[in-house]
């Protein structure tokens, strides 16, 4: 189950995450990270031209052997040339990664494909995948409604999606990708860390939703799980997800998330379920108090 993880890297180069309060992770502590995570069979890397100096502070510490996948920044509309673009955009990213391919190149707005100039845009990944500089492509979504685009492009392989104990939208939709032959890739597994904090420790802005935290609490209690064991060992337990990608600031964090994985026959159930988007969007949350 180990094997499964994939390292998410945005504290690598940001203040990312509701419940970070280390700040961004330094180099030394990714270094021992990236060593850690090697010795238990992790060999895949999520990074991003968008987390901050993430790619830079990766090829500091040496990421040869990994599997790196980032992902694209939105395509402005004043782009001259998308082709040039994306190849420049990943020239730069192998650069900075000191690496000679990405295993996965990823749209970080993937909507962009439906838009005037997706079809270039589309071309242009196309190109980047039968190139040296590029293994596979694919989308990172956010919404269920952007997965029609997996049907009408079948050139994009790998698609991310946020899922967790609480946010289960896609859960459904999973059979059907395997079935289009793509990888699966799950995100948001902790939900920012909210699913791993205290009571005391939750931010008052997610008081509205105490009946789902009064449920969570009770399921913990009866079921003899962490808050660390029910999470990751949910998303895991899913045969479809190819690999589940989580974001640590500590090499104890990973080491933490490592035995918590090996903890098996957990029976859920279904009642903290939700789909209230100011909950499941950490998007959002700066949006309301």
């Amino acid at each position: 189950m180990i094997d499964k993880l994939a390292l998410g890297t945005a504290q690598f180069g940001l203040n990312y995450g509701i419940a970070n309060n280390k700040g961004q992770v330094k180099l030394s502590e990714i270094d021992c990270i990236l060593n850690y995570a090697n010795s238990q069979g992790i060999n895949t890397i999520d990074t991003a031209i968008a987390y901050g100096d993430s790619e830079a502070q990766l090829g500091k510490v040496g990421i040869n052997g990994w599997r790196v996948i980032s992902k694209l920044p939105p395509l402005s509309n004043q782009c001259p040339n998308i082709r040039q673009w994306v190849y420049q955009s990943v020239e730069a990213s192998l650069e900075r990664l000191k690496i000679p391919c990405l295993y996965g190149l990823l749209l970080h707005k993937p909507n962009q494909l439906n838009e005037d100039r997706g079809a270039e845009l589309y071309e242009a990944l196309t190109e980047m995948e039968s190139s040296s500089m590029v293994e596979q492509t694919g989308i990172s979504v956010y919404e269920t409604d952007e997965l029609s685009l997996i049907d009408e492009l079948t050139g994009l392989s790998i698609v991310q999606v946020p899922f967790n104990l609480i946010d289960t939208r896609f859960e459904n939709f999973f059979k059907k990708l395997k079935e289009n032959g793509n990888q699966v890739h799950v995100r948001s597994a902790f939900l920012q860390g909210l699913l791993l904090m205290e009571r005391e420790e939750r931010p008052k802005k997610f008081s509205r939703w105490e009946s789902i935290w009064d449920s969570y609490e009770e399921f913990l209690k009866q079921s003899g799980t962490t808050r660390l064991e029910a999470c990751i060992n949910y998303v895991l337990s899913f045969i479809e997800v190819d690999n589940v990608i989580v974001g640590v600031d500590s090499l104890e964090q990973l080491k933490e998330i490592c035995a918590a994985a090996d903890k098996k026959n957990i029976v859920y159930p279904d009642f903290f379920k939700n789909q209230d988007a100011e909950l499941i969007n950490p998007a959002l949350w700066s949006t309301f108090e």
